[in-house]
């Protein structure tokens, strides 16, 4: 778990991403989080990450989640009214 935070603190760092909060793994949950906000690269449009670090069998588990993708997946699935 530990290994697998350190891995991807060192990508976020990397790529300049603006580091909000983190707070490692833990125990009793052992879950460790990175919120973050990246820019883009062509316009420089802000986009806020969450990035988490479970434990999984014997290793670990990285989610990375962005605003931004999440609220495009949610204007894709909902069904639009037309307006007469």
């Amino acid at each position: 778990m530990q290994r697998a935070f350190d891995v991807t603190m060192a990508l976020v760092t990397k790529r300049k991403w603006l580091v909000i909060d983190e707070r490692g793994p833990q125990l009793p949950r052992r879950i460790g989080r990175i919120e973050a906000v990246a820019r883009t690269p062509i316009m420089g449009f802000r986009e806020d990450v969450s990035i988490r670090v479970t434990p999984d069998g014997d290793g670990s588990r990285v989610d990375i989640r962005s605003a931004r993708a999440i609220s495009r997946a949610i204007s894709a699935a909902t069904p639009r009214a037309s307006v007469s």
